[in-house]
């Protein structure tokens, strides 16, 4: 049995684009967002927690939240959190609190079934 690589493009799907389609939702695959999107879903199949870091307009945020909101398992539940200069530590923590069930004094998780 041989081993080789395959170019990440292989992989990338069809876009097929209409005139109905929202600008927003126009996602052009490029070898950057296809391998973004692959170790992204292997992460997080694995329940590995994830960090994406790179320069400004390389697709970061809308691959993940095409991921996120589109592509995930139904027993999984993503939330955005937006950040501004004002955002402080209490509403951050705030928002996430209520996003969880209180399963105890200082112990909370997601709701039941989920992930």
């Amino acid at each position: 049995r041989k081993v080789h690589w395959i170019d990440w493009m292989v992989s990338a799907p069809e876009v097929e684009i209409t005139p109905e389609t929202n600008y927003s939702d126009i996602i052009v695959p490029t070898p950057d967002t296809i391998r973004m999107s692959q170790l992204l879903s292997m992460l997080l199949t694995n329940k590995k927690p994830v960090l994406c870091i790179g320069p400004t307009g390389t697709g970061k945020t809308i691959v993940i939240s095409d991921k996120l909101l589109k592509k995930m398992h139904p027993d999984c539940i993503s939330h955005f959190l937006i950040f501004s200069a004002r955002t402080s530590a209490n509403q951050t923590q705030d928002f996430i609190d209520s996003k969880l069930d209180k399963r105890r004094k200082g112990v909370y998780g997601p709701p039941l079934g989920k992930y």
